[in-house]
């Protein structure tokens, strides 16, 4: 038996270690430590990504759009976004604004809203470093259900205990390659998979060449225009998913 078992044991080293030396493989491996669940048979972009591997149904059904709706139908969008938007998330409340007449549905308009709400949340998270509070007090924070919050920093923070029992949060430069990769595949699939995303990238204070690097992981395309004037980058998802051996550079803890 225990030699049946250290054969299993060798085995499965041994395909491990293939698989680390396979640099496909350990493309593949990598990315599936930072982005969302992703299909390389998709044919379509909206095959791609799995949008409840970003946002479970459970968050999901979870979101409440009232706050939002009612801030764009009756024109309050910049009295109340300071204090709870984006500048990036108040830009595309704006456009909802101007082009309500687009959407198909009141269930398609009531998804971009979840979606919208989540990036804001995703967004305010991006900014923070470290959290001082409990999953509690920063839902309340933010205005959503806790149980949303709980799931945000369970997959992007690392909890520390402080002195007398207080929890804290903090983020390493993986989970903060995570947390940024979860942004722009979400505000991808919230603009069905094609947008220009200048705002969104002054949003996250990334560098240009560290911006190009999320999104070769990512798998979408990256385009410099002139408009108006002003150069601005727009993002491209297309199938099937381009997977290429690369890396973000060395992780530090």
């Amino acid at each position: 038996m225990k030699d049946i078992l250290k054969e299993k044991a060798e085995i499965f080293e041994k395909e491990r270690e293939e698989k680390l030396e396979d640099p496909m493989a350990a493309a593949i491996q990598s990315r599936r430590d930072i982005l969302p669940e992703f299909s390389l048979d998709a044919t379509k972009p909206d095959k791609i990504y799995n949008l409840f591997s970003i946002i479970s149904r459970e968050e999901w059904d979870l979101i409440d759009v009232d706050d939002m709706r009612k801030s764009i139908k009756k024109d309050k969008i910049f009295e109340k976004g300071k204090k709870f938007y984006t500048n990036y998330v108040i830009e595309e409340m704006n456009a909802i604004k101007d082009d309500r007449k687009s959407f198909k549905s009141d269930a398609v308009m009531s998804s971009k809203y979840k979606c919208l709400i989540y990036l804001n949340i995703l967004l305010k998270c991006l900014k923070l470093r470290f959290i001082r509070k409990d999953a509690q007090q920063f839902a309340e924070e933010l205005k959503v259900n806790p149980l949303i919050v709980k799931t945000i920093l369970h997959r992007f923070f690392i909890m520390n205990e402080r002195e007398g029992d207080k929890i804290s949060y903090s983020r390493n430069s993986m989970l903060t390659d995570r947390l940024t990769c979860f942004i722009v595949v979400l505000a991808l699939i919230y603009n069905d998979y094609e947008f220009e995303a200048s705002s969104l990238l002054n949003e996250m204070k990334i560098e240009p060449k560290k911006f190009a690097k999320y999104t070769l992981q990512i798998g979408c395309s990256t385009k410099k225009k002139k408009v108006e004037g002003e150069e601005r980058t727009f993002l491209k998802l297309e199938a099937p998913l381009d997977i290429k051996p690369m890396s973000l550079g060395k992780k530090k803890k």
